[in-house]
């Protein structure tokens, strides 16, 4: 009797056991099944397991595009008996009307298990409760003002927002958040193409976060740019607003293993305030006739190198204006001598920085001057006329009358004696005394020099030639070599580079370290794309990469493929859900989009 009641325990704990080892479920859960547009609802798909070892593979889910995906999260419970592993997606309604929401699967063991399908109903009138509209949730990608958006600012100002036509505004873009870890993950989202305006970038480092009070509220900022514009012109016009990329945290309703609350990021962009400019008019009444356009304020002066000189020798002269202002506009006066001095073609000289108050500096024009005769000859003054904003008047600079002195060299002919003049000229050009290295080098084109005229015998001349032959080949073989070799250089780097990224996010991804992961497989893009497009680090961002993949003639496909990991790297990065699947996605995606740019 004892034996049997052995034997029946046995059995009965043996069947229990194998019970046990089957016990494998997989379910969607819907919390809501009706909401109302605009209000988040959450689906959760739960995996329950017993304790022992499967393969769990190939898990899909249905389509949501119906629905806006705020976020997701992941979750785990275990104990003795059993595992729990749960997959949460935090959704926004869009429209009204009923959805129905399509099996998931997920392969365990070989075994392909199935949750059931649901729907949810959402609704044209709000069933939220008055609490949830404090949070104010914008959607993915929405476009917020300074009005809108409540913890985050973007404020643009200028220096002057009632300049002259022509006149230089230095502007400054600040970022105020309270949310001090946003002010590291901005992003451009587009450029501005100051309409109606000039614009140069004032190199400006970004300064150190600092805490400024802002209408009664405490936000950190930083400065993001700053630029140099000019009006083109005049009235009321409006600076278009800047526009940027910024992560927004929002509450998911959802908490973690532990009872916490789950936050995630969605980017959004945000508008600068805009800029409304009342552009002066440059006044019509007493314009100088010599007026240029040129808007600042300047001094005009004229230097030479000596005063007392002989016939023959070269002197240089300078006209220079200089001061702040629109240097494009500047027209420097031109220097007028007598026709008694060889005068030749001037050079310009710049010297012209950029500072806060615009272009600071000066340019000149530098004449080479060979007086022929002695004498005392007087420079004529010169006139420069500019607009002064600051004091709102047109005001003449006048340089100062200079003499030339010519000590020593040929008295000057009477005018009706033209063969005497002819013949002195002459006499001048062929004098040893005068002809010095500096009047050779200097001496003007006009002049024709019938002196020199050398023979050159048949055996140069045939020598030349066939030094010219031979010489040419070899010159465009060493320019070609010179061309690929630099070639070469320039695209090793970049190939080097990127699969030596691509190598290590295959390495964090066999870890599971999806931080170091999404990391190396930006990195792996942006050193693939270097190579075509020449991106360097301060440039390198989603709209750029874009734009120049469009200028190159690459097919929207790859620009897709391109726009696709880098946005699913960015979100990963500031949202991370430690998805092996998700992983390997985007690992197979980067893989397939370098070889089809390859091809």
């Amino acid at each position: 009797m004892k034996r049997f009641i052995l034997h029946i325990i046995i059995f009965i704990l043996i069947s229990f056991n194998f019970t046990l080892k089957g016990q494998v479920s997989f379910d969607a859960i819907l919390e809501q099944k009706e909401v109302s547009i605009n209000q988040l609802f959450s689906i959760t798909f739960q995996l329950k397991l017993d304790n022992r070892t499967y393969e769990i593979d190939d898990i899909h889910y249905p389509d949501f595009s119906s629905f806006d995906l705020v976020g997701n999260s992941n979750s785990t419970q275990s104990n003795l008996k059993s595992s729990t592993i749960s997959k949460t997606f935090t959704f926004r309604a869009l429209k009204k009307g009923t959805f129905k929401i399509e099996e998931a699967s997920i392969t365990v063991d070989g075994k392909i298990y199935k949750t059931k399908t649901t729907q949810i109903k959402i609704t044209g009138k709000s069933n939220q409760p008055k609490t949830s509209k404090k949070q104010n949730i914008p959607q993915r990608g929405e476009v917020l003002t300074n009005e809108t958006s409540k913890n985050t600012k973007l404020l643009v100002t200028a220096s002057n927002l009632s300049p002259y036509a022509g006149e230089q505004v230095l502007i400054s873009l600040h970022i105020l958040s309270k949310d001090y870890n946003v002010l590291h993950r901005i992003r451009e989202s587009k450029a501005n193409r100051f309409k109606n305006f000039t614009a140069i970038d004032y190199p400006v480092k970004r300064t150190a976060i600092q805490e400024e009070n802002y209408q009664g509220s405490l936000f950190y900022s930083q400065l993001i740019t700053q630029k140099i514009i000019v009006p083109q012109q005049v009235g009321k016009i409006s600076l278009e607003p800047f526009q940027l990329e910024f992560p927004f945290l929002i509450k998911t309703n959802q908490r973690d293993f532990f009872g916490r609350p789950v936050n995630q990021y969605i980017w959004v962009k945000l508008d600068s305030n805009e800029l409304i400019f009342n552009v002066k008019p440059l006044p019509s009444t007493g314009k100088p006739s010599n007026f240029s356009g040129a808007v600042g304020n300047f001094n005009l002066n004229v230097f030479s190198n000596k005063n007392n000189i002989n016939a023959g020798e070269s002197v240089e002269f300078d006209v220079e204006i200089s001061g702040k202002g629109d240097f494009k506009m500047v027209t420097i006066p031109k220097l007028s001598l007598p026709d008694e001095l060889e005068v030749y073609e001037p050079n310009t000289r710049e010297s012209i920085t950029l500072t806060k108050e615009g272009h600071k500096g000066k340019i000149s024009k530098n004449y080479v001057v060979v007086p022929q005769y002695k004498g005392n000859y007087e420079i004529p003054t010169l006139e420069f006329s500019y607009f002064n904003p600051t004091t709102g008047k047109y005001e003449t600079k006048t340089s100062q009358k200079t003499t030339l002195n010519v000590i020593n060299g040929p008295e000057k002919p009477i005018q009706d004696q033209t063969d005497s003049i002819t013949k002195k000229q002459s006499e001048i050009n062929s004098s040893p005394t005068t002809n010095t290295q500096d009047e050779l080098f200097l001496r003007p084109l006009k002049q024709t020099l019938t002196s020199y005229n050398p023979i050159l015998s048949p055996i140069t001349i045939w020598m030349i030639i066939i030094g010219s032959v031979l010489f040419v080949p070899l010159l465009f073989g060493f320019l070609a070599l010179l061309k690929k070799q630099k070639k070469n250089h320039k695209t090793s780097k970049p190939k080097e580079s990127s699969k030596k990224h691509l190598a290590n996010a295959k390495k964090h991804l066999a870890r599971n370290e999806s931080l170091f992961f999404y990391d190396a497989i930006e990195k792996t893009i942006y050193y693939t794309l270097s190579e075509r497009l020449n991106i360097t680090t301060s440039n390198y961002n989603l709209s750029t990469i874009k734009t120049l993949l469009q200028e190159q003639s690459i097919s929207e496909e790859k620009i897709n493929q391109v726009e696709e990991i880098l946005n699913a790297c960015s979100f990963q990065k500031y949202a991370p859900t430690n998805s092996t699947h998700s992983m390997e996605t985007i690992y197979q995606k980067t893989i397939h989009f370098i070889n089809t740019l390859k091809n």
